[in-house]
């Protein structure tokens, strides 16, 4: 069976202090496709070339 749909999908905003001393704000994802079968091992990832599509589709392959 098929699941299109992610069950959870966590977005965040996590401030950091860069070298020079003013702060910017990063996008973090966590994504859980399916706990049908048990846990979810869902994808959590922070750099800034990460989308919200990609961190489904990661967790989509690991479902």
């Amino acid at each position: 069976m098929m699941i299109k749909c992610p069950e959870r999908i966590l977005e965040a905003n996590l401030p950091g202090r860069m070298d020079d001393g003013h702060v910017h704000r990063f996008k973090g994802y966590r994504v859980q496709h399916s706990t049908a079968r048990g846990p979810a091992k869902g994808g959590i990832r922070y750099h800034s070339n990460v989308t919200l599509d990609g961190a489904k589709a990661l967790a989509t392959r690991m479902a």
